[in-house]
């Protein structure tokens, strides 16, 4: 099965990374530093998690140029 909305996926996956490799590298990923990436990669992630070319994901998922040439919803 495919990832249709691979960008809020990485997004997720970032955001848990650095949080994990505290819990298994606690004296290399400190507190403050996995605290910092949690921030920046959710940041980056909400900025970038929605795919501008697929107004959903589903049986009535269009892509914008279906949508500006009006298809049915």
């Amino acid at each position: 099965m495919a990832i249709k909305s691979w960008k809020t996926s990485l997004g997720g996956l970032l955001t848990i990374l650095p949080a994990a490799l505290h819990l298994i590298f606690p004296t290399v990923i400190t507190s403050e530093v996995s605290v910092a990436l949690t921030s920046l990669f959710a940041g980056l992630g909400l900025a970038a998690a929605k795919d501008t070319n697929v107004t959903g994901v589903g049986e009535g998922a269009v892509t914008l140029k279906e949508l500006e040439k009006g298809a049915p919803s």
